[in-house]
């Protein structure tokens, strides 16, 4: 799922936090920010918020955590 705007940054962590899984976003280069990190968390939404507005595309290593953005992005059809 690529990401192009992220107004409901509390909502989307909140989903990372609830995932079981690891959740991370990759650029165009191919380098990956673990979500579940803290220090890498920072670095990928600064990223997201600033220059790389949809080069960065959102991974789930379970489906189930995969349905809680499905969820997410159907309360707030802006983000993607």
């Amino acid at each position: 799922m690529k990401l192009t705007n992220i107004q409901e940054v509390d909502d989307f962590l909140q989903t990372v936090d609830n995932c079981k899984g690891d959740v991370w976003l990759e650029d165009s280069a191919g380098d990956r920010f673990s979500l579940k990190s803290m220090f890498s968390r920072y670095i990928a939404m600064g990223n997201l918020l600033q220059d790389k507005r949809g080069e960065l595309e959102l991974f789930c290593s379970q489906p189930a955590d995969e349905a809680r953005f499905v969820e997410l992005f159907s309360r707030n059809p802006q983000i993607v």
